[in-house]
Parts: C-alpha cells; structure tokens; sequence
C-alpha cells in the first residue's frame, strides 16, 4: 500500500514523503469515505509511524501508516486477519497521538477483514475513529489507479484487487504462495501487521541480546542487536522483553549481567552510525549500552 501510493518503497521507518497524484487521490477517496471530508492542502504520509512511550515504561505505539497535514493527523492501522485485533491498541494510538501532537486533530482509521469490532472505550476526547473492512478500500484502489501507464503500479493494483478479498477467506483457503513485498516478506505478513510481533523466534532473539548484553558488561563497549525481518512492534517488544530481563541481573557464560539497559537508537534524532544491517536500513535498531549505575535501580529506557 505504501510503495502504491508514494510510487517507490518506502525508504525508512517514520519518515515522512509525498505520495503521488493517483496517492492524493486515493487518500481523499479514503478520507471522504470515512470521515465524509476531503482535506485541502499538501498531505506527507508516513510508513510505520513512531508514537513514543511517555516514560520508557509503557509501549510505544506504531501505527502501519500516518498522513500528516499541518493541523491534523490520520492515523491507519491494518490488519490481515481477525485474530490479530487487540483490544485497546487503537485506543493506545489515539492516546500517544493526542499526547504527542495536542495542536492537531488526531483521527484513526482501523482496517481489518470484514468482522465485528466493538466500539472505542477510553480514547480521547475529539478524536474520532472509524472501522472500515479490505472489501470497502478496494474500490477506491480501483478509482485511483484507473488508467495509470505506470507498470508497476498498474500491476500492484491489480495484485491487490486479486489478493485483498482474499482476507475474508480463512488462511488455509487462501492461495498457498504470494508475492513478496519488497523486504522478501510475504504480502500477508507485510511490516507492521501484528502478526509479527511475537514471532516464533522471539526467545531466540532474546538469547542473542543476553549474550551481546554479556559482552557489552565485559567490555563496556555499546553494541546493536540485528533484528532483521523485524517490524516496529517486535523491535518494541524485544526491547521490553529485554529490559525486564536484564533488570534481574542474569548471569551468561559466568558473566553477571548487572549494569547493561536495551534503548532504541533513531538515525533522525541519535548520534552516529547505525550498527547494524537493520539499523541502517529502517532507521531504527536496538542498542545495548553500559550503566554506571545498576539497571535495576536506573530510569526505564526508552
């Protein structure tokens, strides 16, 4: 959806680009729909958007995509199959949303399979909020990229008319291959589909950052953890999941692992180079740095 409607693979996470006339236009077919307006003015979009926790102790949020305007924020998130909802998330985001940017109109568009969702509780007030399904976006694909000369374009959008229906199928239904997104990922399981964020290798993935986490407390050098093939919201988890583990004060190889905290480190706001093949290629990848202090006695990391 996002190299749809910017005309290239996004580049980064969070990083803002200008979509292309056809992408304007889906956007105001989709506005229009959801929220019976049409937003004058230039509009960014933003692929895997970054809500950041408060205080480093909550989750931080990451909405699939974001539009910006200078008053106002869209916020969407989709989802591939019903069992990915979880309840309070889009609450989460408009929460994070509002607290982040409280000089703009914050709204989110939730699309899923066609299911039955319940109402919003909790979110703030002056937001709104709308649940839309696969089947009702599909047509405005259709407008927007009717006629386009471009190939590729033409030839994901055709993809998409295919597939897209195809979410209200149970999984095993569904064709046995699909074409790969750009990162090698299955169309299914694109980023930022919560399918991936407790992924089948998480423990594995917490092994590795217990035994960097040992060298960092060995050497007092600061280390990246490669998360590749990972989205934002695994990248969120490990850094919690690893937070908590090393607040116990583990031991790895006889090394007691006591003054070592996981943070996130941001190519637009951190100093220096990525570390990491994932890092240079989101933006984004978790670091492991020494304390001075102990870490179960230190501020939460963000």
């Amino acid at each position: 959806m996002s190299s749809l409607m910017l005309g290239h693979e996004p580049r980064r996470w969070n990083e803002a680009d200008t979509p292309t006339a056809r992408g304007r236009r889906f956007v105001a077919l989709l506005d229009a729909a959801a929220f019976g307006e049409v937003r004058p003015g230039p509009v960014r979009l933003v692929d895997e958007f970054e809500l950041p926790s408060r205080d480093g102790a909550e989750r931080a949020g990451w909405p699939d995509f974001a539009l910006l305007w200078d008053d106002r924020i869209l916020l969407i998130e989709l989802k591939a199959e019903p069992g990915s909802h979880s309840p309070g998330q889009c609450e989460r985001y408009l929460s994070l949303a509002r607290h982040h940017h409280p000089g703009r109109q914050v709204d989110l568009l939730y699309v899923t399979p066609t299911m039955a969702v319940k109402a919003l509780s909790g979110a703030p007030e002056g937001c709104h909020y709308v649940h839309t399904t696969w089947a009702a976006v599909l047509p405005h694909i259709a407008e927007a990229w009717a006629g386009t000369e471009a190939r590729a374009e033409s030839e994901l959008a055709t993809f998409l008319g295919d597939y897209l229906p195809r979410l209200d199928r149970p999984r095993a239904q569904r064709a046995s291959s699909s074409p790969a997104d750009g990162n090698g990922r299955e169309a299914a399981t694109s980023p930022g589909s919560s399918e991936q964020v407790k992924p089948p290798g998480m423990p594995t993935v917490l092994r590795t950052l217990l035994e960097t986490a040992a060298l960092v407390q060995s050497d007092r050098r600061q280390r990246g953890v490669d998360l590749l093939d990972q989205d934002p919201e695994s990248l969120e988890a490990v850094r919690i999941q690893g937070r908590d583990l090393l607040r116990t004060g583990p031991v790895h190889d006889g090394i007691a692992i006591t003054h070592v905290q996981p943070w996130i480190w941001r190519a637009v706001t951190s100093t220096g180079e990525a570390l990491t093949e994932s890092g240079r290629a989101t933006g984004y990848e978790l670091r492991l740095s020494p304390y001075r202090a102990p870490v179960a006695a230190a501020e939460p990391s963000r």
